[in-house]
Order: C-alpha cells, then structure tokens, then sequence
C-alpha cells in the first residue's frame, strides 16, 4: 500500500474514529432489545430438575438440553403490524408475555415420554409441556372434572392470574390407551396486537393431571401472509443474483476458467485445494459447535448413536462438498488474478519466508484491519440515515443470545463464519468477475471498459445476493453493499486479494462477535481472548516471519506474477490409462450358455415380474374430472368466476397409514380399505385465487374424484379472518352428524366420538370432529377415522383415516436411522463413479482429448427433450404456487430454475456420454465383435434376477403403479420421458462402473481385492434400492454377496471384453419392464404408450451399441 506516513496517519484515523462511531451509534442505527437475562443455562438447567422432580415429570433418567428460544414471528408482526418496536418491547418490560425465554428439554432414548420447562430471561418458571404416550395409562375424567383440576392446578410459582384472561377455546381428545385429555385455551381480556393479534394460555390435563401449560402468542394468518408476499421480492431478487452466480460466476467464471487455464499450464492446484480444506474445516466445525443444541430436535424414536452417526456423515458430506466449493473457486481466483495483474504479488507465496516480513505484505495487511474500521462507520451512518430519513425497516435483535455460549466453543462461531465468507466471497465475488473481464478486455483491445462493466456488475450481484435479508425496501441491501463494493472491488485491482479479505473477515468477525464483547457472564473473557487471537492470525504470521528473519523486508523482487513462469508440458505416459491386455476365451458366457441363462430369465421374469395389479385402472380422463369436479362445487355452493385459477393434478402417492395397513393385515385388508379409508388414485381439482388482497386468497376451493368418478370429497378453505357463527358444542355435533348421514350413507350413532375440538378465529369459532370406526373392519392396531371440520356453520369438508400407533411410527423412524449411515456409503460410491468419469472427461477435454462434435449433438439433444419437458411439465410446478406470493415471481423463478437444472444436467450428461465412448475403447484387442443378442440375453437373465431378487425381500407396501404422466399436458410424451431418461441414467451409471473397475484394477490385472470391495460396494448400492432391503440382514447380505458375485463375474467374463453391450443389456431389461407394467393399463393409453417407450428404447440401444463400437 501507500508508503507516504500522512495516508497512515489518516487511515488510522478515520478507522479508530469509525469504531468509535460504531459503538457510540450502534444502537441507534439497529435499535437492540435490552431484555434482562439474569438467569443463565445452569441455572435454568438445575431449576428444571427441581420442577420435574416435584411434579414427577417426564423420565425417570433423562438427559437435559437446552436452549434460549425467540419468538421471532410474533416480533415481526409487531414492529410491523402491531404497534411497532415499543410495543414489542413493552410486551416482556410489563410482563404480559414474554418472547425471549429458555427452553429446557428432559428426554431418554427410546422413551415417547417428555417434558419441556420454559422460563423467563430473569429465571421465573413460565410454562411447561408434558408429552405423553398415547397408551399412557390415565384417567377419563368428564369436563368439568378436568376443568376444576387443571384451575386448582395453577400453583403460585407459574403466576398466572387466570381472571385476566377468558375461556375461548375447548378440547377433549380420547387416547388409544383409554386416557382422556382436555385442553383449556384462554385469551388474555382486553388486549389486542394490531388487527386480530392476541396473547394465550392454553392448560391440557392428561387425565386426572395437569401436563401442560403454555403461554403463546396468535399471530394472524393476514400478516403471514402480507410478510410472505412483502419477502417474496427480497426472495427474487436474491434468486436471480444466485442464478447469475451459479451460471456466470460458478459455471464460466470458475469451472470454464479452470478449464481454458489446464489447457495453458496455468494452474496452481495444491495449496488451492489445501485451503478450501481448512475452511471447509470450519465451516463443519461451526455446525458442530452447537452440537449441544441440535439435542432439542432430536427425535427419541431413534437411538442416541444413529442420531450422532446422521450427524457425522452429513457433516462428512458437508466437508467434501464445501472443501470442493472452495477449493474450486480458490484455484480459479487465485490463477485468473495472477494471469490477469502481473504487477499484484503471487497470492499464495505471501505467507512465505522473506515475503510475509515484508513491509509491502505487513502494510497490505495492515491496511485491511484499519479499512474495517471505515467499512463499521459507513454501515452504522447508513443505516442511521436510511431509518430516519428513509423510513427502511429492519428488525431489532437482542443486545445478548445467551445460545452464543451453548457451544463447545462459543468464539469459534464468529471466526469460522467470518472465515468461510471473508475468503471465498472475494475470491468469487471480486476475483472471479475483475479478473476474467480484465483478460476478456485484454483479447479485444478494451481492457479498462471491461473492467469498468464488470466493476458496476460485481457490486450489484453482491448486494443482491443478500437481499434476502429480513429487510424493507426488498433493495436495500443491494442498495447498501454496493459502496462497500465498490471499495472491496478498487482493493482488489490496486493490491490483490490479501487486503480485501483481510477487511472482509474482520468486519465480519466484529459484527458477529459482537455480542460476546456486550455479554457480562462468567468466561467470557477467555472467549474474547480466542477471537481476538484468531482475528490477528495474519498479523501473528507476520510477526512471526520478521522475528524468525530478525529484519523487515523493505523490496520484493522476482515474487509479482509477472515472475512466475508456465512449468514445460508434463511427459505423456505411453501406456493407456485403460490397460490393454490379452483376449481370453470366456468361460461361463459363451453363446450357447448365453442362450441358456436368457430363456432362464424370461421364464423367472414370466413367474415372478408381476405387473402392478394392486391400483385401480384411470377410468376417467383429467377432462371428465374436471366436470364432475365443477357439478360437485356447485351443489357445494360454489361457482367460480374468472377470477379463480382451476389447477389440477392426480394424487397417487404411499402414505404411512397405507404401509401401516399393508405390513400389519395384509395386502387383502388393504385392498378392502382401499378408496374407503386409504387413499386411492384419485384426481385433485383445485380453485384458488393469485390476485386481490393477499388475506383473502388463502381461500380456496378442493374436490377430489376418485378413478371411477362415482366418489367425490369437497373441501373449503376459508380465511382465518373471515366472519362467521360461533356454534355451541351441542350444536356443531348437530350439524357434523347430519353430514355423515347424508354423505356417507351411514348410521353416524355408531361410531364412537374420539375428538371434539374448538378453534378461536377472530371472527367466528371453527370445529373438528373425530369419530372411529369399529364396524367396517376390527383392527387391533390402529384406528379407522372418520373427521368432520367447520368453520363457523359451515361443513368445510370432512375425510376418512386410518390412526397409525404412535409405537409404530416410532419404529418406523429408528428402522431408517438405523441404516442410514451404510446408505450414505452406497449412494457415495455411485456418485463418485460418476464423479471421476466427468472430472476425466473434463481433463481429458482440456488435453484436446475429447471428441466435441460427439458433445454438442448429445447436448443440444438432451436440452431440446429437457426444454419440451419443462413445458409439458409445468402443470405440476404451477400446482405447488403459494397464493400469498406473487404469481409472477412464482413462474419467472420455476422457470429460470428449471432451466438452469435441465441445462446443467444435460451438460453433464453430454460429459459422461462422450467421455465413456473413448474411455472403452481400450477394451481389449478382442479377436470377435460382439453380437447384438448376447446384450439381450445377458439383459433378460437379469432382468429375471431383478424379480426374484423382489420377491425374496419382504414386501412393504403395495405396487402403486406410476400415473405421473397423467400430470403431463401430453401424457404419452410423460411416459416417454420417464422411460427414456432412466434408461440413459442407468446406463450412464453402469458405464462409469465399469469404466472405473477397469481403472482401479488395469482391466482385471492388479488391485484385486480393491476391485472385489468396489464390486460389493455397488452390489449393494443397487440392491438397497428395493425398501424392504433393510428388513433382514441376514437377507441383505446374502442377496447383496449374491449380486456383487454375479456382477463381478458377468465384468471378468463377459462386460470388460464387450462394454459396448452395456445399452442393449439395460435396454432390454427396461423394455421387458416397460411392456409388463404397460399391460396392466393404469390409464388410457398406457399399453400403447409403453410400446412407443420400448421402440423408442431399442433404437436408443442400438444406436448407443454402434457408438461405442465405433470407438
């Protein structure tokens, strides 16, 4: 940097006056709320153990987690909507309700059983919940009982003056183990936030003993929905920031400036890599630094090591991905910058003997802490300004989080964060987008004006790529990062990358830190101590280097970028990486046993590949739905206008009550309640409305018209505001009854009355109903539901049920937890056979080694087919709208996203398809071309095995058949695509097995036992496809040996001399597949669309087969 001592002298300063005027003015600029926190975790940790022994709470041995909770919801709805920030504010200072509060959590693994004990920031018990089994065993008390208990219940320590507040709200719930519970829901007398914002307590006995006892706030559904919509315009804009990203920054910024530069020599890989590692490193050991708190999501079903084992591997998952983000973008900045600015100093030597004691180093760094000191000027006189003068809202957030210290290392938080964003957002955000514009600039002879672009550019995508910031106006964070921008941006140009991350993270570490410089708790001191450390490690390198010299380095030479030179081209390896070897007779696959072991498929395939027989067949088209959908809402009362947006879509999905039903009684009781109780295909016609006031659009209108239309089943949604009758019990069981004779035909008397439930709204009181069954069909397990909801007097719609035990869902959870870990393993070792197959591709493509004709064809092939499915596709997309957003924000990002995905999935697609036809052509020298019918034949002999391979495991659920392409605007072309995109996925993925045994072990040469693990690995991997792999191990082993046996054996025998049978072997078996469920017609056309699929098929087989034979 500047040499000249006054430029010092006035950057320090303006940087000690700017932290001056941050801490003077910070709460000025972002108002904090100052609550009181006088309880700390211990504390709050013992008094619950106090409470829970008293009470009886909970388990017996229980483990503790806890956690200080904010109510950020309701906040949001004040500053806005209800009073503002004062109010918000005044709620906890006068003690009406308190939104800050520790959540201290008793459970035990394996237990349903319990409790949570809140309390205030000052340490008085405020609330408790209980959760129970549902066959703990309890009383069943009438109401008044349960009424008069849970009053004389309020003990004095949980001080609730219960004449402040009115009964609004009743429910009595009986539980399967015979416990009745009521609920008693108060609203606080005579206070209101904003427009129908109210304070509550609702008290629930558990039989004959009070289990819960909660303070909550109602924030109205109109301001979740005016929040939803106001947010949907930061969300936009933030989207297409990280579309601009992904596309410009990550695609051809880093992946395509990596490429181009392999190509040239100019890459540095190694120290790249090794620090995209180290902050990869911290940004996992963020998330588990508050380890402690993950314990209050833990879910007991499961065993306490499955949950730390979910943990690990996704934080595994985490480093790889991370480190390769960073990685990446590091090797790209780093090299562009060094190409692009001759005159910067080589970034990664900066650290090194006699460059970091340098005085030009030393000033650069310098430089970037005292710049941080403007940087907290500028954001806290900004937002000063922009509240005041401009009215920007941005929300106020405690002066303390007590969760800061919950972690292991509570300092840890701010320097890792700060870490991951300091470096990599420079690196992406300024090196990335200067440098490559500088070196555009240089190839067409306008070096400056690109720069200049690319400077404008730059700062605008970092501002909008925070603009998803809980903020108004939705610009304002692109409107305040764009100046410090355009600082980080001129660092950057005049002195490299160094400065600028420097600034970048500390401002960061400050900001985030902050709180525990505010904090005054035992400790803290040491945890200011480590940030403080950490934040200077730069200057510490620094010092170190001049105490190990004993002198400063006043000149660099020979260390700019101009110096360093392009190392001379490596020397090719003449052999192959795809080692050539003899041709051998085959043993076991010779043509006659070829023929053999095909005719045994077929005939396995014939007995054991059932076609879907367990669904009822489409009788009605989406057409014919829509009409009798329409009669039905009209006798409903409903006839919409233009105004209403008719969307429809076929539901044909597996609910857990469906493998409930299949895996207790049996495929004959599921098929009995199938359509009654269980759900059936069926069409969903739905009306909702996109335009108008957003509160009123959360009506909206659903008819559902089952396969043969002679069943349909209305529901209305109405608005949470709109008016209506408040009803008395007697009277809403009035009219539920009369619905359930007149509806479904039936005597309602008897079924048995399980719930009974009221709703406060603002302006009426809603009702639920909840019978069972015991007449249709007597389960042990379980329960046959019927539900009646309404709103005011209104019928809204009601349904049929079947209760799943909660013993069962838990068992249900810990079987997958369980397995969880060796899924992860199998479906890694899939994903990085394909990985290698595109990083070869790519390598080999910048070798000039990579057939690019071959490339584009299957590219623009693959974006013709996405682009056709995107539109007839779109359908569904625009189902899954949210009527609280804008319909164009909605539309703009499905479309763009979807693009976005089918472009990058087609590239790498095109990738791995040209890179295999050259990456087998090292086949071997065989002395026979191959017959197109020993594909076949090998084809249909697995395909026989896929069946009984399904018939060995247990069955879980039934085969519900595949109606997706109803949901297409051209069905057959539904069918098509499914078909033809997973036959070129799994020949994608059986290729690159293939291609990476015959690199692990030389085609069969060397590493033997590696290739053997490799083969079981994806043995496995493919078997655990089918859901009940995991219901016997002694099963999934056996089964898992068997097929890594017979694949490896078809790979040594047979696949390793003839890879370019790979497409006819899986086309043959997708056919085979296709024709079998085709003929059992799940909806018109369904046979004949699986005819066209398989003609379509085999030319995709042939055409691939003539592919690789030509390599």
């Amino acid at each position: 940097m500047h040499r000249k001592p006054i430029f010092w002298i006035l950057l320090t300063i303006s940087s000690f006056s700017g932290v001056f005027y941050f801490i003077e003015n910070f709460d000025s600029a972002f108002p904090a709320l100052t609550v009181n926190v006088k309880m700390n975790r211990e504390m709050a940790i013992r008094e619950a153990e106090k409470l829970s022994s008293k009470y009886n709470w909970g388990p017996e041995e229980y483990k503790s987690a806890i956690t200080f909770d904010g109510n950020r919801n309701l906040q949001t709805f004040v500053e806005l909507e209800g009073g503002g920030l004062d109010t918000f504010k005044m709620l906890y200072s006068d003690s009406i309700f308190f939104p800050y509060v520790w959540r201290v959590r008793h459970f035990q693994e394996q237990n349903p059983n319990e409790v949570s004990i809140w309390f205030t920031p000052e340490g008085l018990p405020y609330s408790f919940s209980q959760k129970l089994s549902e066959n703990e065993p309890g009383s069943a008390l009438s109401r008044d009982e349960a009424f008069k208990i849970a009053i004389a219940s309020l003990k004095d320590e949980w001080f609730v003056d219960i004449g402040q507040y009115d009964l609004v709200d009743e429910s009595e719930k009986v539980q399967p183990g015979g416990r009745v519970d009521h609920t008693f829901t108060y609203q606080l007398s005579n206070f209101q936030l904003g427009e129908d914002g109210y304070i509550k307590l609702r008290l629930t006995m558990q039989g004959d003993r009070l289990g819960e006892l909660i303070h909550f706030a109602q924030v109205p559904e109109a301001h979740k929905r005016r929040f939803s919509e106001m947010r949907s315009a930061n969300d936009t804009i933030a989207f297409s920031a990280n579309i601009i990203i992904y596309l410009l920054y990550g695609l051809l910024g880093v992946m395509v400036s990596i490429f181009f530069l392999m190509r040239t020599r100019w890459i540095l890989w190694r120290q790249a890599i090794i620090w995209g590692m180290i902050v990869g490193f911290f940004q996992v050991a963020v998330q588990l630094n508050f380890i402690p708190m993950m314990w209050m999501e833990y879910n007991t079903a499961i065993s306490e090591t499955s949950f730390m084992m979910e943990i690990i591997f996704s934080m595994l998952i985490l480093f790889i991905l991370q480190s390769t983000l960073y990685g990446l973008s590091f090797v790209a900045a780093e090299s562009l910058t060094r190409k692009a600015f001759p005159n910067q100093i080589q970034f990664w030597k900066i650290w090194s003997p006699n460059i970091a004691n340098s005085t030009t180093v030393l000033g650069q760094t310098l430089g970037g802490y005292l710049i941080t000191g403007v940087f907290m000027f500028y954001a806290i006189a900004f937002y000063i300004f922009v509240t005041k003068n401009l009215n920007w809202w941005s929300p106020a957030d405690t002066s303390y989080d007590p969760n800061l210290l919950a972690a292991y290392f509570p300092w840890l938080t701010s320097i890792g964060i700060s870490l991951g964003a300091g470096f990599w957002e420079e690196c992406l955000f300024r090196a990335v987008p200067l440098a490559g514009a500088a070196l555009i600039g240089d190839r067409y002879g306008k070096r400056n004006l690109f720069i200049g672009i690319a400077f404008i550019f730059q700062a605008v995508v970092f501002g909008a790529a925070h603009a998803n910031y809980p903020v108004q106006p939705a610009y304002a964070r692109v409107v305040e990062l764009m100046i410090p921008s355009f600082l980080f941006a001129y660092i950057y140009l005049r002195f490299g990358l160094l400065p600028g991350i420097i600034m970048h993270y500390s401002y960061d570490v400050a900001m985030i830190s902050l709180q525990l410089f505010t904090a005054d708790v035992p400790g803290i001191y040491f945890q200011r101590f480590m940030v403080v450390l950490f934040l200077f490690i730069p200057l510490w390198v620094i010092l170190y280097f001049r105490f190990k010299s004993g002198k400063w380095i006043m000149e660099l030479r020979k260390i700019k970028n101009s110096n360093w030179q392009v190392p001379p081209p490596p020397i090719e390896n003449e052999e192959p990486v795809f080692y050539h070897y003899p041709q051998k007779k085959s043993v076991f696959f010779l043509r006659k046993n070829l023929i053999v072991v095909g005719v045994l498929g077929s005939l396995l395939w014939i007995f054991y590949g059932h076609p879907y027989t367990d669904q009822q067949s489409m009788e009605i088209s989406k057409t014919d739905a829509i009409k009798i959908a329409d009669e039905a809402l009209t006798n409903f009362g409903f006839s919409p206008d233009s105004a209403w947006k008719m969307e429809s879509r076929l539901n044909s999905v597996e609910r857990q009550m469906d493998r409930f039903v299949w895996q207790e009684y049996g495929r004959e009781a599921y098929l009995a309640l199938r359509g009654k109780y269980l759900s059936s295909p069926s069409w969903e016609i739905r009306y909702r409305k996109y335009y108008g006031d957003v509160a009123d659009r959360a009506e909206e209108y659903k008819c559902y018209v089952n396969y043969n239309g002679d069943k349909v089943n209305v529901w209305h949604q109405i608005p949470e505001s709109r008016v209506g009758l408040s009803l008395s019990e007697k009277d809403a069981r009035s009219l539920v009854l009369d619905h359930i004779k007149q509806v479904y035909e039936i005597d309602p008397l008897i079924h048995r009355e399980l719930e009974a439930n009221s709703f406060k709204k603002p302006n009426r009181l809603d009702w639920q109903f909840i019978y069972e069954d015991t007449t249709t069909f007597d389960l042990d397990k379980g329960q046959l539901r019927l539900t009646v909801a309404l709103a005011g007097d209104h019928i809204t719609g009601s349904f049929r049920s079947v209760f799943v035990p909660e013993s069962w869902k838990r068992s249900e959870k810990e079987k997958e937890s369980r397995w969880f870990p060796i899924e992860l393993i199998l479906g890694l070792s899939m994903t990085l056979s394909l990985a290698y197959v595109v990083v070869f591709g790519t390598i080999s493509w910048s070798k000039k080694k990579f057939n690019t004709g071959l490339f584009k064809k299957i590219l623009f092939l693959f974006i013709g087919i996405g682009l056709f499915q995107l539109w007839s596709g779109l359908p569904m997309q625009l189902f899954n709208f949210k009527t609280e957003q804008p319909y164009s924000d909605q539309l703009y990002q499905a479309i763009i996203m979807g693009a976005l995905v089918l472009f990058l999935g087609s590239l790498l697609k095109a990738i791995i398809i040209s890179s295999t036809k050259d990456m087998v052509a090292y086949g071997g020298n065989r002395i026979h071309k191959p017959v197109l019918w020993d594909g076949v034949f090998v084809g249909l002999f697995l395909v026989g095995g896929y069946a009984v391979i399904n018939t060995l495991f247990p069955t879980l659920g039934s085969n519900l058949g595949n109606y997706s392409p109803l949901n297409e605007k051209v069905t057959l072309w539904g069918q098509l695509y499914a078909s033809v995109s997973g036959y070129v996925n799994i020949v994608i993925g059986a290729l690159s097995i293939v291609i990476c045994l015959n690199v692990i072990t030389k085609n069969w040469q060397n590493k033997i036992p590696i290739g053997i693990l490799y083969t079981l690995l994806i043995g496995f991997s493919v078997i655990s496809q089918n859901r009940g792999a995991f219901e016997s191990i002694i099963l999934f082993l056996f089964i898992g040996c068997s097929c890594s046996a017979i694949f490896l054996l078809l790979y040594i025998d047979f696949i390793r001399y003839n890879p370019s049978l790979i497409p006819v072997i899986f086309g043959t078996m997708n056919i085979v597949i296709t024709i079998t469920s085709g003929s059992s017609n799940l909806y018109a056309g369904h046979l004949i669309g699986a005819c066209v699929c398989s003609i379509f098929i085999a030319g995709f087989s042939y055409l691939w087969y003539q592919l690789l034979e030509d390599s």
